[in-house]
């Protein structure tokens, strides 16, 4: 919206003070992670025969506190812009250093699960750093320097109102996922939270498109609304709303039909193959509406609303 408005300062000011607060909450997070790790684990439902494996991957992750802070946030900084696909190459830069650096850390330095964790801790790093080098080299089109890392309350607030809604989102699927761990650990143990684990990975495999698009949408409809290119708004959110249901219903009739197939893709455990599939098929029971509500919740967020 600031770009629409072609406000140079405050988009520089913006970037700013989304740095110095992506830090902060980086650094809070490794702090509070670290005092009360077992605590925490055990709110999200872990096990008793999975809390050590947890504590070890945990205790590695919460090092890299700000790096994953920094490389989410600072990412959405680029694809505001207009950056699709710096942005997309950032992430896959890091996906694809984790994919060949966890098998060497997990079997051949025989690390485990910390080894699978400082494969991602190490793939952060990446991220973090090639997005600082685009930033700090000027090929952005958002100013940055020193001299805009200052806390601005009136642009704080403003990120903080836009923001609450998503946040609200995402804490609301963290105390669902708390609740359904506590509830899978009681009447399934151990096999029905690697059940839900699977099922829930694949489901975002469903939804990571249909994030992709709201994360193209939201750039387009934010600069048109201030630019006041309405025709432009609306032919985007119609769109994105059409695509969203097909991608939507697409991954519902695939999982609808090939659901023993899907689940052995992610483990050979046959009692893991035959719960998964039944469970997957009922959680994927209104996914063709889904993204409706995903594309919706990202035009409003645009709009500042």
């Amino acid at each position: 919206r600031r770009m629409g408005a072609k406000n140079m300062e405050a988009m520089g000011l913006t970037l700013g003070n989304m740095v110095l607060l992506t830090v902060l909450l980086g650094v809070v997070v490794q702090m509070v992670g670290f005092f009360a790790l077992t605590p925490l684990l055990r709110i999200f439902g872990t096990t008793e025969a999975l809390l050590p494996l947890a504590r070890q991957y945990a205790q590695i992750i919460l090092l890299s506190g700000p790096l994953m802070t920094f490389s989410m946030v600072v990412n959405e900084a680029v694809r505001a812009e207009g950056n699709a696909k710096m942005a997309m190459l950032t992430m896959i830069a890091g996906a694809v250093l984790n994919i060949i650096l966890d098998p060497i850390f997990i079997y051949v330095l025989k690390m485990g699960i910390r080894g699978a964790a400082v494969a991602t801790v190490i793939s952060m790093a990446l991220s973090s750093s090639l997005l600082l080098v685009y930033f700090i080299s000027g090929r952005s089109e958002i100013p940055f320097g020193l001299h805009y890392m200052r806390f601005k309350m009136k642009i704080i607030k403003e990120m903080l109102s836009v923001g609450s809604s998503a946040f609200v989102r995402v804490g609301a699927m963290s105390f669902m996922v708390a609740i359904l761990n506590h509830t899978l650990s009681h009447y399934g143990g151990d096999m029905g939270i690697a059940t839900f684990g699977v099922i829930f990975r694949l489901l975002s495999f469903i939804f990571m498109p249909i994030m992709g698009l709201t994360m193209g949408l939201q750039p387009v409809v934010g600069f048109n609304y201030v630019a006041r290119q309405f025709p432009r708004v609306r032919q985007s959110i119609k769109l994105t709303f059409m695509a969203s249901i097909i991608l939507a219903s697409t991954g519902f009739f695939v999982v609808l039909f090939f659901p023993g197939p899907i689940m052995r893709m992610f483990t050979n455990d046959p009692g893991l193959v035959a719960s998964g599939s039944n469970a997957l098929r009922l959680c994927v029971f209104l996914l063709p509406l889904a993204g409706c509500q995903v594309v919706g919740a990202a035009f409003f967020q645009a709009l500042g609303k």
